[in-house]
């Protein structure tokens, strides 16, 4: 049995504490379940009956967890971005024997994912080189990989120029919302959103709600994000203007009335 470390500190963490149970269930079966260097072959039969839940329940809880997993090209294996890091084993030395069989499967790994160098591993998913060839494990000069440490907190926090959890948070999203719908399939789909998506729509939603203070002419917010509207034009009115309008019309019925009971 494989004894492994694990951060207690993740339960105040807020993006774990943002996931439910279903992540949280499916990326510590990851923890538990990945090789020495982090990686795993996806089997969302055998991880639906070990956890206890349907297959599309771990496919979804998946997409939840996106931002911390990278998948390698033919999508048969995942890479948890922070794993080696949280055993302890950051940063990787080629002369240190434990880190051996780490490099290793790192590099077998490299063309599976596209990538160059073992660094790729480490950055940004979204950022990470779309062709590559394999190649060694850097600087040949030094022992050490160098891999920049942008990452603090639980298993993978925001990268440099991203906004953190808590901005990108669904309650922030659902308060700014006004609560207009059902939260439980709100939430579901703002998981499945990736951040320039989700940015997008915090953007756009507090001038959306300044446009419809009536909320009977709010879309439900889940209508919102599965119709993406945070791409629509805003269309501002006038509101002087409109009340102008509206009383003008009241004064010229009045009178038309006055004159019309003159006239009899």
């Amino acid at each position: 049995m494989a004894y492994r470390f694990t951060n207690t500190d993740k339960w105040n963490d807020s993006w774990f504490y943002e996931l439910d149970l279903r992540q949280k269930a499916v990326f510590l079966y990851l923890c538990d379940l990945c090789d020495i260097a982090g990686f795993y072959e996806i089997n969302c039969k055998r991880m639906a009956q070990d956890i206890g839940m349907s297959d599309a329940d771990v496919k979804g809880a998946l997409k939840g967890l996106y931002s911390r997993i990278i998948y390698s090209v033919d999508g048969k294996y995942l890479f948890l971005r922070n794993f080696i890091k949280h055993q302890k084993n950051f940063p990787l030395n080629e002369n240190n024997p434990a880190h051996k069989g780490i490099i290793k499967l790192l590099n077998e790994k490299l063309q599976l994912f596209n990538f160059q160098l073992i660094e790729d591993y480490f950055k940004s998913p979204f950022n990470a080189p779309s062709k590559g060839l394999k190649r060694g494990t850097g600087n040949s000069n030094s022992n050490s990989i160098k891999i920049e440490d942008k990452d603090k907190g639980g298993m993978g926090e925001k990268e440099k120029g991203e906004r953190s959890d808590d901005e990108l948070s669904f309650e922030k999203v659902w308060e700014l919302y006004e609560r207009k719908g059902n939260k439980k399939t709100s939430m579901k789909k703002w998981e499945t959103l990736k951040n320039h998506c989700r940015e997008a729509a915090l953007k756009h939603i507090p001038l959306y709600v300044q446009s419809t203070p009536d909320k009977q002419y709010r879309k439900n917010f889940e209508t919102y994000l599965n119709r993406e509207c945070w791409n629509d034009e805003i269309i501002t009115k006038n509101l002087s203007k409109s009340i102008e309008d509206k009383q003008s019309n009241i004064k010229n019925k009045l009178l038309n009335n006055l004159k019309d009971g003159t006239g009899k």
